[in-house]
């Protein structure tokens, strides 16, 4: 009888350890927008906008992101190319029609970015706007 009180305890603190273990809960913290511009021409070679990275202890819910096209055309053929980035890899090809809504999650450290690479002559300007809902990791 002893030993199966022993057992119960035992077992009822290992699952404490491994609930506490999942880590904790999230708390809503607050909503980021963030709006940016890139200008690039031929000779300056492909340029990044800002990089947004998601703080310690925190977590990122991309909710959208919206962008000019993928490719920026004309009568003259193909002018450049703004990209998505998620930790330094590319994402082009996971929206061409310049918006994207279908949420995506960013853990403590990660960081993403655009980037615009413009194979025509003259200065262009690309635009995006990212939405974020930011939260906490409560314990």
């Amino acid at each position: 009888m002893m030993k199966n009180k022993i057992s119960i305890v035992v077992f009822l603190m290992l699952m404490t350890i491994i609930y506490k273990a999942q880590g904790g809960s999230l708390q809503f913290n607050q909503v980021l927008t963030y709006n940016g511009t890139i200008t690039a021409n031929v000779t300056s070679g492909p340029v990044s906008g800002s990089i947004y990275t998601c703080p310690t202890g925190k977590v990122w819910k991309i909710e959208c992101k919206t962008r000019t096209p993928n490719q920026v055309t004309g009568s003259m053929g193909s002018y450049g190319i703004l990209e998505f980035y998620l930790n330094g890899t590319s994402s082009q090809d996971s929206y061409a029609n310049g918006i994207e809504t279908a949420p995506f999650w960013l853990k403590s450290g990660d960081n993403i970015y655009f980037r615009f690479s413009n194979d025509y002559g003259n200065s262009l300007v690309a635009s995006y706007t990212i939405s974020i809902i930011e939260y906490n990791i409560a314990p």
